[in-house]
């Protein structure tokens, strides 16, 4: 470009001549953002071992400068001169990849203000950054934290006090490598652009994190993931770059200055000061373009050029040169300013979470994660009853006690989700799934038949969902007294890994899971299994629940097809009930939940029952996705939907609902469990012992296989015999209860009108005569009360028919009396 001197602008200022004029440039507030794409790149599921050197060398400040050779010198190091003699693992490869990167370092000056080595952790604990895959986190396109990482550009700049990247954006997958490439120009409207625009503007900070794989790091970096300090944006430009085809593209370049320069930079090497720099001791020359009339700093080396990329000048530096050799000048780099802006009002290291209040210690920020105090690692909240720091070699452990939930409160939250007249607040179907209702003892049932998508006009399986009424919840040992019970519990709850177990980039489940019974992997593995021989009552008891759901919803899907006069797929809704050995428990905080997903392992049976207790949910039903001719991915959305309130048992029945069906789940309270049994068929384990061992683990203690639940009823029973017997979580009856059951006992007996007519005199007749006599008064009683229910006996209350079994079994130690004698 032909640039004129001595040319005034509209706004008074002159033009620059073929060298610039030097004028200050007012301070200008620079976000700094980086090329890391949220795609998964090779090498991102390893861990992080950082490697030391006992003879490190010397980092020059000028190699803090990268240009194309160096990155591509940074490649061929990375990958090494020489092949392993074994396979190496994720971990080692990593690590020797960040010591190729790294060793010939010096050491940092201090340690970072907080660190980890998973990304999950980063996010989980810090409230300025939470960004899982990309590398800037926003709150309203306000930056608040910035990652830079393996996604080196060129003049990229890493030092002690600025650092100076490329905006993120502007990448595309390549579908023949799988890896994200820029074919293409950033743009002003793209987020990432727009939110570093705006805190230039408002001169806001926000907090640097590197990562290790970062190339120019001016020391060995002690971990993956390091925070580094508040740093804002001085300056925003567009320059040209090659794009990964060669083609010249154009990008959005930040350079950002750390907010407190009289502060030391930990990562600033050992027993040196190499760049640091104080305000005023270099400025940058500045000129005004006289085609757009925008000012723009001489940054370059090679002369200066217009970085306004709407300017039919832009980038022209007057003559033919290779971007690729273009520098950075020493003055723009070196140039410090005043921050004037608002200074940080959030800690780099975030307090510790506490609980003064109403909390009941289950919402959600109590499942974020914390830094630890002590070592400053990010830890995750792995544990359902605590926080433990995540560092091998650090015994911090920290607890928010999770208060009991009054049955009041989980009524409250099952009350709100029918009030909000939202969609999720009531069940719906799509008009291809045929329902049914009916009624069990106190149960209320409805049953979906499930289209099968590969045979028209089939069902493949059903959906059972099985509410109790009132008093099946609040009766003794009823299911809120379960729900109490089960929150008293020690249970293994834990957050399991999702996804790349182990590795850096590992994410954790959403909710808490224990399991119990036979091994069960559940899609993520649950390596240890309790089995119910130890398991917790309230487990047990739940069991026994799910295993006459599962019974019941059996039997209502043979019902419907018989009614509905529907057509069943071959062999796909068997009618036919296995009862289950296992069961797996997951625990919600608030705004918990699980994604999309089937049940549909191998080694499971066709039914699958859960007992949902707690906060209310959402579960909804979707096809699974398919592929068009092209390979595209097609989704559908949900053809059931069903509320899932305090106190429900829903059951699947059919192998084949797995197979074409996904379903999720979203809870809508602060507090829930799930219990969910199943049926692990041992003989499709194929290694021995854990055969064995889910054979072992799935049978019940002998005194509970004795028992089972009867719905109908609404109580549990001895298998041989029916009668009646209390329900394995009711509280145990003390000295005081057996005191008053025997005065009640003698008050029936004395007002019985035979007693005196079978007095015998002998003691030992007389004490065989009350005996009896009780026995004739409770006999009685079941008549009377049968005679009262004659035309409703099948209908009885739910009360009704706990006044039953307890005459019942009355009578029955009463008549085993009399045997006796």
């Amino acid at each position: 470009m032909s640039l004129q001197s001595e040319n005034p602008t509209p706004n008074g200022d002159f033009v620059a001549a073929p060298g610039p004029v030097t004028d200050s440039h007012p301070i200008a507030d620079v976000e700094l953002t980086a090329e890391v794409s949220g795609t998964k790149r090779k090498g991102d599921d390893d861990h992080y071992d950082p490697g030391s050197s006992s003879s490190p060398k010397r980092h020059e400040s000028e190699n803090r400068r990268i240009t194309r050779s160096q990155t591509k010198d940074n490649k061929t190091r990375e990958v090494g001169e020489s092949l392993p003699k074994r396979t190496m693992t994720a971990a080692e490869k990593a690590a020797e990849r960040i010591a190729s990167l790294h060793d010939h370092k010096p050491a940092p000056s201090s340690q970072p203000p907080v660190w980890t080595d998973k990304r999950a952790a980063l996010n989980d604990a810090l409230p300025y950054f939470k960004s899982h895959q990309g590398s800037l986190y926003t709150t309203g396109l306000m930056p608040k934290g910035m990652f830079i990482d393996s996604q080196v550009a060129i003049r990229d700049h890493f030092s002690s006090q600025v650092i100076i990247t490329t905006i993120g954006g502007g990448h595309d997958l390549d579908q023949k490598t799988g890896k994200m490439v820029r074919n293409r120009d950033q743009k002003d409207d793209m987020t990432n652009v727009k939110a570093m625009k705006q805190a230039k503007e408002a001169n806001q900070p926000f907090v640097m994190i590197a990562g290790s794989l970062n190339t120019l790091w001016p020391v060995r970096p002690p971990h993956y993931f390091n925070v580094l300090d508040y740093f804002y944006i001085t300056d925003l430009w567009s320059e040209v770059v090659k794009g990964d085809k060669g083609q010249l593209t154009k990008v959005y370049k930040i350079r950002v200055e750390k907010v407190d320069l009289n502060s030391s930079s930990w990562w600033s090497p050992k027993d040196t000061n190499t760049d640091i720099f104080k305000v005023g001791d270099c400025q940058c020359t500045s000129a005004v373009c006289p085609t757009c009339y925008v000012r723009s700093k001489e940054i370059f080396t090679r002369s200066w050029a217009c970085l306004n990329n709407k300017c039919a000048h832009f980038f022209d530096f007057g003559q033919a040169l290779d971007v690729d050799e273009l520098e950075y000048n020493d003055a723009f780099i070196n140039e410090r300013n005043e921050f004037t802006g608002t200074p940080p009002q959030e800690p780099l290291l975030p307090p510790l979470p506490s609980n003064s209040g109403d909390d009941l210690g289950s919402e959600s920020k109590y499942k974020q994660g914390i830094v630890c105090p002590k070592c400053f690692c990010c830890s995750r909240r792995i544990s359902w009853d605590k926080w433990f720091c995540e560092n091998p070699d650090c015994e911090f452990q920290y607890e928010v006690p999770i208060r009991m939930v009054p049955i009041d409160n989980v009524m409250k939250e099952n009350r709100q989700v029918k009030e909000s007249k939202s969609k999720n607040s009531e069940d719906w179907n799509d008009e291809a799934v045929l329902q049914s209702n009916s009624v069990v003892g106190g149960y209320s049932l409805v049953t979906y038949l499930m289209p099968d998508a590969e045979h028209s006009g089939s069902f493949l399986g059903s959906v059972t969902r099985i509410r109790p009424n009132d008093d099946a919840r609040e009766k003794e040992g009823g299911l809120d007294n379960l729900y109490t019970q089960l929150q008293k519990e020690d249970m293994p709850l834990l957050r399991r890994p999702a996804k790349s177990s182990g590795c850096r980039i590992e994410e954790l489940t959403s909710h808490f899971s224990a399991n119990y019974g036979a091994p069960y992997k559940f899609g993520v593995v649950v390596k240890q299994t309790t089995g119910f021989s130890d398991a917790p009552v309230p487990i047990v008891e739940t069991l026994l629940r799910l295993t006459w759901a599962g019974q019941t919803a059996v039997d209502a899907t043979a019902k419907t097809i018989v009614a509905k006069e529907a057509t069943a797929t071959e062999g796909a809704i068997p009618t036919d009930f296995e009862p289950y050995n296992e069961q797996l428990v997951l625990g919600y905080f608030e705004k918990s939940k699980i994604s999309a997903h089937d049940d549909g392992e191998k080694e499971l049976g066709p039914s699958v029952a859960t007992l949902s207790l707690g906060s209310p949910s959402v579960m909804k039903f979707m096809p699974k996705p398919t592929r068009d001719k092209d390979r595209n991915k097609q989704t559908y959305p949900p053809i059931l939907s069903l509320v899932l309130k305090h106190g429900d048992m829903l059951v699947m029945h059919g192998q084949k609902i797995q197979k074409q069906y996904l379903h999720s789940v979203d809870p809508f309270g602060k507090h829930r469990f799930a219990l969910t049994c199943r049926y692990i068929r041992p003989e499709t384990i194929p290694d021995d012992e854990q055969r064995a061992l889910a054979v072992v683990r799935g049978k019940l203690p002998e005194k509970l296989a004795a028992i089972q639940y009867n719905g109908e009823s609404d109580h549990f029973e001895d298998k041989v015999t029916g009668m009646a017997v209390p329900s394995p979580t009711a509280p145990e009856k003390t000295s005081e209860d057996e005191s008053s059951l025997s005065t009640e006992t003698e008050a029936v007996e004395s007002s019985s009108p035979d007693s005196s007519s079978t007095a015998i005199s002998t003691p030992e007749a007389a004490e065989l005569d009350v005996v009896v006599q009780s026995v004739f008064s409770y006999i009685k009683q079941i008549g009377a009360l049968l005679e009262a229910n004659k035309d409703v006996v099948g209908s009885m209350t739910p009360e009704q028919r706990q006044i039953t079994a307890e005459i019942c079994r009355k009578v029955d130690t009463e008549v085993s009396k009399v045997q006796g004698e």
